[in-house]
C-alpha cells in the first residue's frame, strides 16, 4: 500500500531543488514536496491541496523566489508561509521580509526546528475555530523556538 502525503505542509523550491534535509523532511513526514519553474504553478498547487504551512527554499540569485514569496503572502492567506534559507544572508533575509513571509528561518540544516514550527502551527490551527492563526497564536508558537536561532516574524524578531 502506497504512503498518503500529508497535503496540509508542502516544500517548495522554485528554479532549483530543495536542500537534502528539507527533501528528507518531505520523505519521513509524508510532506508534498513541489518543484516548479513558476510561481503560480506553486500557488495553484497550494490552493488546490489546501496548504496549511509552505515552507519555501529561498535563495540569493534567485527573483523567482522573491516572486513567489510575494505571491503566496498575497494570494494564499490561509497558508503560513516559512521562508528556509540554505545559508544566512542579510540581502536574503531583507528580501524575505519585504516579501511579507510569516517566518524566516537562516538555516535548512535546522530539521528539529523545522518540524517543532511546523507541528507547533498545525496544532494551533486545530485548536482555533476558523483554522486561521492570530498574532496572539503567532507569539506562542514563536516561544515553542525559543532556544533556537532569531525567527523573524514579518521583519521583527520573535
Amino acid at each position: 500500500m502506497k504512503a498518503v502525503p500529508d497535503n496540509s505542509v508542502a516544500v517548495v523550491a522554485v528554479g532549483g531543488e530543495p536542500t537534502a534535509s528539507l527533501k528528507r523532511m518531505c520523505v519521513r513526514h509524508r510532506w508534498l514536496c513541489l518543484v516548479a519553474d513558476e510561481a503560480i504553478e506553486v500557488l495553484r498547487t497550494v490552493r488546490r491541496n489546501r496548504v496549511v504551512v509552505v515552507i519555501v527554499k529561498v535563495s540569493p540569485a534567485q527573483e523567482r523566489c522573491a516572486e513567489l514569496l510575494r505571491l503566496l503572502s498575497a494570494e494564499a492567506s490561509e497558508s503560513t508561509v516559512i521562508a528556509v534559507a540554505a545559508c544566512h544572508e542579510d540581502d536574503v533575509e531583507r528580501s524575505v521580509r519585504a516579501a511579507g513571509t510569516h517566518w524566516y528561518i537562516p538555516t535548512a540544516d535546522e530539521p528539529a526546528l523545522i518540524e517543532r514550527m511546523v507541528a507547533a502551527i498545525l496544532a494551533e490551527r486545530e485548536q482555533l475555530p476558523s483554522g486561521r492563526a492570530t498574532a496572539r497564536h503567532v507569539r506562542r508558537i514563536a516561544r515553542v523556538s525559543s532556544s533556537s536561532p532569531p525567527l523573524l516574524k514579518h521583519g521583527r524578531r520573535a
